[in-house]
């Protein structure tokens, strides 16, 4: 969910960039046809996927979360702490 810079600065080891593309309010009840999230087509729907950005101020990877399990995602998780909870757990991450 996070931009094409913050992705080439560091990433999750594994993870691939589907960026989403916000314009709906940040809110539970956002209006997710507001929103851009083309990737999602690129997934498989019965994959396990985990949904981060840069941290729980930042909705897109919540969004993007909800948007998978509307779309019949069977096994949707969202990392909300993000990436920065990534580094403090000493995950893998690249590059």
């Amino acid at each position: 969910m996070r931009t094409e810079r913050e992705y080439s600065a560091k990433h999750a080891r594994g993870s691939i960039l589907i960026p989403y593309g916000e314009k709906s309010l940040k809110a539970l009840d956002f209006d997710s046809k507001l929103d851009s999230f083309g990737g999602i087509a690129k997934l498989d729907k019965a994959q396990p996927i985990v949904f981060f950005c840069n941290g729980a101020e930042c909705w897109k990877s919540y969004k993007a979360s909800k948007v998978a399990r509307e779309s019949g995602f069977t096994s949707v998780f969202w990392l909300r702490g993000g990436m920065p909870e990534w580094t403090a757990e000493n995950l893998p991450t690249n590059p």
